[in-house]
């Protein structure tokens, strides 16, 4: 088990990382809005998870948390990273964030898994949205690192119900989506341009 964690480590860091550097470089344009809510939803579930102790299962998060930070941060640095934030990333951040603070704030876990799913989907969809519109801006690594963290994360579940597989399988799927998108877009370009 200890040997997955490790992978859905490296994983996260050697997709994470250069996308970061690309994006300091201006060779990709991370959507703010996204990084922002990656990096702000998985914090809340991570300082509250904390405050049980710490144990192996929260490094991936950890090691997730920081990745999203650092490319977040990455995106202020160079001009050329910039992507003109639209009124769609907008409501998608405000919905994410009041999604996020029902999360908080419920006592059912399930309704706060749903919440936390509805809070990421809106994250998704103003990267979803450019990289459909502009491929040339986004960088697979990080989707595809997704991708691999989720299987990780569906082979060490131990006790399969809706509030332990929910979270993984939809990981997953949307991670999967996006590197499919960005993948095939960026190869038309190529065919094409």
């Amino acid at each position: 088990m200890n040997f997955l964690l490790i992978i859905s480590v490296v994983v996260t860091l050697f997709a994470n990382i250069p996308y970061a550097i690309a994006s300091i470089q201006g060779k990709v344009r991370p959507n703010k809005i996204s990084w922002l809510i990656w990096t702000l939803a998985p914090s809340i579930g991570l300082v509250a998870s904390l405050s049980k102790g710490f144990d192996l299962g929260q490094m991936p998060v950890l090691v997730s948390v920081a990745s999203t930070a650092l490319i977040l941060l990455s995106s202020f640095v160079n001009r050329k990273a910039y992507w003109e934030i639209r009124s769609f990333d907008w409501t998608c951040l405000v919905l994410a964030l009041l999604a996020l603070l029902l999360w908080y704030f419920t006592k059912n876990p399930d309704t706060a898994l749903i919440l936390s799913l509805v809070a990421d989907l809106l994250a998704v969809m103003p990267t979803l949205v450019k990289s459909w519109r502009h491929p040339e801006t986004e960088g697979i690594g990080p989707y595809l690192a997704g991708v691999i963290n989720a299987i990780v994360a569906v082979l060490l579940i131990q006790h399969w119900n809706f509030t332990t597989s929910a979270f993984p399988i939809y990981l997953f799927l949307v991670n999967l989506i996006l590197f499919a998108v960005i993948f095939g877009r960026q190869r038309k370009l190529v065919k094409h341009g």
